[in-house]
């Protein structure tokens, strides 16, 4: 055996660190381009044409708005809202509260300094390609260590027909955030398996837990099926590891999870539409149409994806142990999304249907594909770079045709937003339309038009989630911002962002006036009229109320009294942020101690 000399290893270090510092760059440079391309025809196409604008999804107008409010909110000074008191019409919903937005920070600081424009939806979809690239090629980095595997998967997945599909036709920010993300967390369940590091699985998980919750509960119950199955490979350390893991995540997310199950066990809650289950399909259906590489189809999963599921049954014995872990956890969860399942079939015997249990939480059996998309895209990489990639042309060659098929994406965008049945969207026809077409998807080519989509009211009536169940009655009031009096009289109250209201009292003098302003038990307002204190309190309607006012113009200004158990969740917050970054510092310097001994060794040796 031939034994490295301490100045033979100094040489092999000085060209791997070579070698790193120049791909390294290259591979970011390249992202930076492809992000780039992922955009260009979208945004060459309105900056040059007028052609096209953005198709108006259902979730567009409620994601967006849920951004422009948390936007509205930092510019009031105020970091963490949980009441929406500046989109929503403005009825203080405890919406953001419930659906976490920390990472959606960085798109609510861009629209700060960067007025909402169609071009500038395109340009953060250009940023957030960029990070998703970025993202899966470090994460499978970590456990692969090869970077042509990783480079490869990373193109696969981010250029997707799924992620194009939450982009731009779902429009569902939120799912598109998970998408980004969630290589951290599987890649870093592996690297649990393999090397019993968990840092990278508890970061993926918080990430994931502040961008989709539906996608981090799915991902759980996945990832806890899978220890399951790999108890053989799991020792003490590993076990250890793995409630540290979660201990971590729930003590980070406690700033979320605290205050909404306190609002959730205190409050009589609408809960969101769980559509009937609807949009199951089978495995012929799945395969055959995921190879036409449409945007249009929420059900399937992507050309290349059905590609990974084909070779991996024709290299199976192939494999190593975690590509075959990656491929089962695939293989099951599309099954699941089939009509194996009596999702909510015509036909079946109602107590078996799936829409009768808390399943009903998914919406749709489709978001269970977002894992096997990513396990069939790394495999499909493996396969290519390991077992096919004998010229090696052809790896090069599957990442042009991602790129040109990733292009066919954006023409299949521009294309669906025209075919869309367009509704007049004016300021005051648009809320409207909103209401008789609920289904109804909109065209949006011009910026004044996005203005008003993002100021939009937005009906209680269709858009009811985590609203006090006895406020529904009302919802006429909060939608269209009316303040009512005696039963049928009404006063139109004003929103002037960050619970700052303006109106108008005709009559001398008026007694319980119902603000369009709802309130939750665990919740309490202090209200201030003309700059000076005022009493109020909460209706049986849970909506707020001011007992008397007065004739004339008045401002009045709403500020939250938060419970207890909203500070204590920022505290818990922190000390997780805190241990976390405690704990990387500490592996940190141990392995800078192992290095340091290693190199001290060498020398003696020489």
């Amino acid at each position: 055996m031939r034994y490295i000399h301490g100045h033979d290893y100094a040489h092999m270090r000085e060209i791997i660190l070579h070698k790193r510092y120049i791909l390294n760059p290259l591979i970011i440079v390249s992202f930076i381009l492809i992000a780039f391309i992922s955009g260009s025809y979208l945004f060459y196409s309105h900056i040059i044409f007028s052609g096209n604008g953005i198709d108006g999804g259902y979730d567009m107008m409620f994601h967006f708005q849920r951004i422009m409010d948390l936007t509205k909110a930092i510019k009031g000074q105020n970091f963490f809202p949980s009441l929406t008191f500046n989109s929503m019409s403005c009825n203080a919903n405890a919406m953001m509260q419930l659906y976490p937005y920390f990472t959606l920070y960085p798109i609510a600081m861009f629209f700060l300094y960067m007025k909402p424009t169609i071009s500038s939806i395109y340009l953060v979809f250009m940023i957030l390609m960029f990070v998703a690239l970025l993202v899966s090629y470090f994460s499978s980095l970590s456990i692969t260590k090869n970077r042509l595997i990783s480079y490869t998967f990373s193109i696969l997945y981010c250029l997707s027909s799924m992620m194009m599909f939450y982009a731009f036709e779902a429009v569902d920010i939120g799912a598109l955030m998970a998408m980004i993300f969630l290589p951290i967390s599987i890649f870093g369940y592996v690297n649990l398996l393999k090397n019993d590091s968990w840092i990278q699985l508890t970061i993926g998980m918080i990430l994931l837990t502040f961008s989709h919750v539906l996608t981090t509960l799915i991902l759980t119950v996945t990832l806890i099926i899978w220890t399951l199955c790999s108890y053989k490979q799991m020792n003490i350390h590993k076990w250890i590891n793995l409630f540290k893991s979660g201990f971590f995540i729930l003590l980070t997310t406690a700033i979320w999870w605290l205050p909404s199950l306190d609002l959730i066990l205190k409050n009589q809650l609408e809960y969101p539409n769980s559509f009937g289950l609807t949009g199951a399909t089978d495995i012929v259906h799945l395969v055959t149409i995921g190879l036409h590489n449409s945007v249009d189809m929420a059900d399937i999963i992507s050309f290349f994806a059905v590609i990974g599921l084909l070779l991996l049954i024709i290299f199976w014995k192939r494999l190593d142990r975690y590509v075959k872990q990656f491929a089962i956890v695939a293989i099951i969860s599309l099954g699941l999304t089939t009509n194996i399942l009596p999702w909510g079939e015509p036909g079946v015997a109602s107590w078996i249907v799936l829409t009768k249990t808390p399943l009903s939480i998914l919406q749709f059996p489709w978001r269970l594909d977002m894992i096997p998309e990513l396990c069939l895209s790394y495999i499909l990489a493996f396969i290519l770079v390991r077992f096919i990639n004998f010229h090696k042309l052809l790896v090069p060659s599957i990442i042009i045709i991602a790129i040109i098929f990733q292009i066919s994406n954006q023409l299949q965008v521009i294309h669906e937003a025209r075919a869309s049945k367009v509704i007049p969207i004016r300021s005051s026809v648009f809320y409207h339309d909103r209401l008789r077409y609920t289904k109804t998807r909109y065209y949006i080519n011009k910026n004044k038009q996005l203005k008003y989509v993002l100021n939009s009211p937005t009906s209680v009536s269709t858009i009811y989630d985590y609203y006090p169940v006895a406020a529904m009655p009302m919802n006429l009031f909060t939608s269209n911002g009316f303040g009512s009096y005696k039963g049928t009289k009404i006063v139109k109250i004003e929103s002037l962002d960050n619970g700052l209201y303006k109106f108008k009292i005709n009559p001398k003098i008026i007694y319980g006036l119902n603000l369009p302003i709802v309130e939750y038990n665990t919740l309490k307002y202090k209200t201030y009229l003309d700059g000076k204190p005022i009493k109020n309190f909460m209706g049986q309607d849970h909506l707020l109320v001011i007992p008397a006012l007065m004739h004339g113009f008045h401002h009045l200004y709403v500020k939250v009294i938060y419970p207890h158990v909203f500070y204590v969740s920022r505290i818990v917050t922190l000390l997780g942020v805190v241990s976390i970054i405690s704990n990387i510092l500490m592996i940190k310097f141990k392995l800078c101690i192992i290095k340091f001994r290693n190199r001290k060794k060498r020398r003696r040796i020489d």
